[in-house]
């Protein structure tokens, strides 16, 4: 093992969140690692998770944050740690159901 995660987690949030705050910290406090993108500071990052969640089923707006994509599957409006866990733990290669 090379020592990197083998899997693609991404955090939509705004900089004034409390929620995104409070998850960013369990996210850190739980050695998971992640990539964030503040959407209220870059309108492509608002495009293109806008695009995704569109592309996977949700309706055009009303979502609350933060928004995850895990392993190319997405949650939005704050979801558990638990989900986030489980979802990346699922969509890895090789994950029995």
């Amino acid at each position: 093992m090379d020592g990197k995660p083998h899997y693609q987690l991404t955090m939509y949030s705004l900089r004034t969140c409390g929620f995104c705050r409070e998850k960013r910290e369990q996210l850190r406090k739980q050695h998971i690692a992640f990539e964030e993108h503040f959407i209220d500071e870059d309108d492509s990052k608002w495009s293109e998770v806008t695009a995704k969640l569109e592309r996977a089923g949700y309706p055009p707006s009303g979502y609350g944050t933060p928004i995850f994509e895990a392993n190319g599957k997405m949650l939005p409006n704050n979801p558990k740690m638990s989900l986030i866990k489980s979802t990346l733990r699922d969509s890895l290669p090789g994950a029995a159901g």
